[in-house]
């Protein structure tokens, strides 16, 4: 009887990894077909310039361990590179471990110079942080913003200057979740979802428009 149980249970184990598999490789299929017929590239890993560049921002490195990047679409010109990811990340520990999935826009532009920020909508979670120490940075000519978006960097100095009225204005405007911003490069994070094949252009559309807002 028992030989019984654990043959059902290896061969529904077996069944589970099958299917997973299964799914896993037409996925990657329709990501290659819609890139191919955008004229875009796609990896199923990151480029290492790329992985050298997410590695930097805080946004990363503050959530989650064993990230790893499921699928990256990549669009670039003389001047601009853009890469759309999806990668999973392990948080928590014991009964409450999960691997949560995000959908990362990277962006390199070679006319940026931007400070050290990160731009994060106005949660109570986010709210949270204020009193764990982080010190949030507010415009008081610009309270519409200031009850939206909750803004830290490196420099407040650095941060006001380039964060003017217009820039604010331009970035509400857009779907911004989190966002950081570093030197030549910044990144939009989307936490708790997937990228579909089906999204790949207006992530791209999504990007440029955070690029156009900050340039």
């Amino acid at each position: 009887m028992v030989w019984l149980i654990l043959v059902a249970i290896g061969t529904i184990v077996g069944l589970i990894t099958w299917a997973s598999s299964v799914y896993a490789r037409k996925r990657r299929e329709a990501f290659a077909k819609r890139a191919d017929q955008l004229g875009l590239d796609v990896y199923f890993d990151l480029p290492e310039q790329d992985w050298d560049r997410l590695e930097e921002f805080e946004l990363y490195k503050k959530h989650g361990r064993s990230q790893r990047v499921e699928v990256a679409v990549i669009a670039q010109t003389d001047t601009t590179r853009v890469v759309v990811c999806e990668y999973t990340s392990v948080v928590g520990s014991g009964k409450n471990k999960s691997t949560q999935p995000a959908v990362v826009l990277l962006v390199t532009d070679k006319r940026l110079a931007l400070p050290q920020m990160v731009i994060a909508r106005r949660t109570w979670t986010a709210s949270i942080a204020k009193w764990v120490g982080y010190r949030y940075i507010e415009f008081p000519d610009d309270p519409d913003f200031n009850s939206q978006y909750l803004v830290r960097g490196e420099s407040e100095e650095a941060v006001r200057s380039y964060l003017d009225q217009a820039r604010r204005r331009k970035l509400a405007a857009t779907v911004l979740e989190s966002f950081e911003t570093l030197r030549e490069h910044f990144i939009v994070v989307h936490r708790g979802i997937r990228m579909q094949p089906s999204q790949i252009e207006a992530r791209i559309a999504e990007a440029l428009a955070a690029l156009k807002a900050i340039l």
